[in-house]
C-alpha cells in the first residue's frame, strides 16, 4: 500500500487484532508459516545474487503500540556452489532504542551444515518485541549486547549453538515486580 505521504508500506502476515479480530498466537503461527515457506522454497542457481542497500525498515505493531526503525539495512543474499551466503546489517531506532545489529548465515539448509552469527548492541526487548513474542524476555528493559553463534544440520538439526549477552542499566518489569538492573550477563 501506499500511504498520504507517499511511501510505500508492506505488511507481512494478517491485518492487526483490531481489524480482523484475530488472536495474536493465530497471526503468530500464521507468520511462522509463511517465513517457513520461504526458508522451504528450492534455492535459485549457484551465482545468484540479492542485494538491498541503505534501506529504511520501519515496523509498527499497532495492536501493541511497538514502533522501531531499522536503518542504514545492507542485506545481501548470494548462492554459492558451496550453498549460500546472507549478510544483514544496520541500525535500530526507537523509543529508547539506539542500537545496532549484524546476521550473518552461511552453508547449505538442504545438505547442511548452516551456520548462523547473530549480534547487535543497545537493543531492549521490553522495547523490541510484544511481551507474547518476547517471552521471559519482554519485561526486560535495558541496553543489551548479544552475540549468537549456531550450527544447523541437515533436517534443520541442532548441531551446536553458544550465546552470550550483557546488558548495561535498566529494569525488570514482571507482572508485580518492578527491579531496578544495574548490569546482567548471561
Amino acid at each position: 500500500a501506499i500511504n498520504a505521504r507517499g511511501d510505500l508500506v508492506v505488511g507481512i502476515g494478517p491485518a492487526p487484532v483490531s481489524e480482523r479480530g484475530a488472536p495474536d498466537a493465530d497471526r503468530r503461527a500464521r507468520l511462522q508459516r509463511s517465513i517457513q515457506r520461504l526458508i522451504d522454497r528450492p534455492p535459485p542457481p549457484a551465482g545468484f545474487v540479492v542485494a538491498l542497500s541503505d534501506v529504511q525498515l520501519d515496523v509498527v505493531d499497532t495492536a501493541t503500540g511497538l514502533a522501531w526503525r531499522a536503518e542504514g539495512l545492507q542485506a545481501a543474499y548470494t548462492r554459492t556452489r558451496d550453498g549460500l551466503v546472507v549478510q544483514a546489517d544496520g541500525a535500530i531506532r526507537g523509543e529508547g532504542l539506539d542500537g545496532a545489529v549484524a546476521i550473518r548465515l552461511r552453508g547449505d539448509p538442504a545438505k547442511g551444515p548452516l551456520s548462523i552469527e547473530v549480534g547487535g548492541q543497545g537493543l531492549s526487548p521490553a522495547r523490541l518485541a510484544p511481551r507474547d513474542f518476547a517471552g521471559p524476555l519482554a519485561g526486560f528493559d535495558a541496553p543489551l549486547r548479544l552475540t549468537l553463534t549456531a550450527e544447523l544440520g541437515p533436517g534443520r538439526r541442532l548441531l551446536s549453538a553458544v550465546a552470550a549477552a550483557s546488558s548495561g542499566p535498566g529494569v525488570w518489569r514482571g507482572a508485580t515486580l518492578r527491579q531496578p538492573v544495574q548490569s546482567a550477563v548471561l
